[in-house]
């Protein structure tokens, strides 16, 4: 059975702090984004997916938190 997060992003406070990671995970970039986990993970393994994806071996996800910001801020992402 899988874990199902509990994330909530109630106020600018949780916003800051996920502004102030390194990096952010696949479960945080949902509920930023409003998707679920099969539309997200659809994106992050597309070539056109906004920002950059990294990957750490075959099953950990991370993106950084500057390439995410960047686009949802309306700048370029790279």
């Amino acid at each position: 059975m899988k874990k199902k997060n509990n994330l909530a992003i109630r106020t600018i406070d949780d916003i800051n702090e996920l502004r102030a990671q390194v990096f952010l995970t696949p479960a945080e970039i949902a509920v930023l984004l409003r998707i679920g986990e099969n539309s997200l993970y659809a994106l992050l393994g597309s070539d056109k997916c906004p920002f950059r994806v990294e990957r750490f071996g075959r099953q950990l996800i991370r993106i950084p938190s500057k390439s995410f910001w960047e686009w949802y801020d309306g700048g370029a992402a790279a």
